[in-house]
């Protein structure tokens, strides 16, 4: 799934998320994603934002097992609702070096940063 800092989350979130890291994020919107902003078409449809309200926590490794209470990436339902917000735990695959500057619909410039995350289930090949 793709993720997305934007604004003044870029740089609160610098030094936090790392590749290969296991973060618990709990109150993150999952909105659909337009396609123009997609990197190719067989992405899923929607994508993560960390917003003002998310909260982002570095599991520790060391500390054991978590019993899950969290929602697979596969269960969100691929038509999202505004107001939607998930409990996941995710890995880290990737984080785009430097912020860039989109476009929105009204015209105007931001910064966003694209991570890339998954979940923490076991796939078969």
């Amino acid at each position: 799934m793709r993720c997305a800092l934007f604004g003044e989350q870029i740089k609160a979130y610098e030094d936090i998320l790392k590749p290969t890291g296991k973060y618990e994020i709990s109150r993150a919107p999952i909105g659909v994603v337009d396609d123009q902003f997609k990197f190719n078409l067989e992405e899923l449809p929607y994508q993560m934002t960390i917003g003002q309200q998310t909260v982002v926590q570095r599991l520790n490794p060391e500390a054991g097992p978590i019993i899950p209470m969290y929602q697979p990436l596969s269960t969100i339902p691929r038509t999202a609702d505004p107001d939607s917000k998930f409990d996941v735990v995710v890995v880290v695959l990737f984080v785009e070096e430097q912020p860039r500057m989109i476009t929105n619909s009204r015209g105007r410039e931001s910064p966003v940063r694209e991570i890339v995350v998954t979940d923490t289930r076991l796939h078969e090949l």
